[in-house]
């Protein structure tokens, strides 16, 4: 509804479009941020026993995906469900329940990555 001018709200209309309007500016700004926090908080409550929290500031979600690990040495089932989480600091895997079993951080260690010069940008998908 558009207010008249000469209504007698049409000021307080103004003072309070001239507060929200910084406000939505500054959402607006920060978005991308909060989805990528609203991510990384989705992806840690569907892990259970993992005790470091996952939302930080400088990490991101990268890929997630079901898998199989075979299993060594035990007859019967040779393989076992598995979810990994990729993230630009961290992989991590858990059991098909969401229980945690395992992590690696790719800040404790020195990776060098390989791309090959014929490479195309579709390869890695």
């Amino acid at each position: 509804k558009i207010t008249k001018k000469s209504d007698d709200s049409h000021s307080y209309v103004g003072k309070t479009l001239g507060k929200i309007r910084p406000l939505y500016k500054k959402i607006k700004q920060n978005e991308d941020r909060l989805q990528q926090k609203t991510r990384l908080l989705e992806v840690q409550l569907q892990i259970h026993g993992f005790n470091s929290a996952l939302v930080k500031d400088d990490r991101f979600f990268v890929y997630n995906r079901q898998c199989q690990m075979k299993r060594r040495g035990l007859p019967g089932r040779k393989f076992k469900h598995i979810q990994i989480y990729l993230f630009n600091d961290l992989f991590l895997w858990v059991s098909a329940r969401g229980r945690f079993k395992g992590s690696y951080s790719f800040y404790k260690e020195n990776l060098e990555i390989y791309i090959p010069s014929n490479s195309k940008k579709g390869d890695a998908l």
